[in-house]
């Protein structure tokens, strides 16, 4: 996880059906990313039209909209049993 990089504007937000209905937006660059728990209400706040990044050696994800970034850091807490 920390060594991901992606960064794109969000075209489509959607539950994939044919991926076990894996939260998943795609970005307007063609590339795509799927929502885990790990970033705790996230999926709520993403709408078409926002920025998200995250950047390599980081596990932290950042969804910016109209110039304001919110930081949304990883919570592996999601998979304690």
């Amino acid at each position: 996880m920390k060594k991901e990089h992606f960064s794109g504007r969000v075209a489509k937000k959607y539950e994939d059906e044919k991926n076990h209905a894996e939260r998943t937006i795609d970005f307007e660059n063609g590339g795509g990313y799927l929502i885990g728990g790990e970033y705790r209400g996230l999926w709520s706040e993403i709408q078409i039209g926002d920025t998200v990044c995250k950047r390599s050696g980081s596990n932290d994800l950042y969804l910016i909209r109209d110039g304001d970034s919110i930081v949304y850091p990883l919570d592996c807490t999601v998979y304690d049993d």
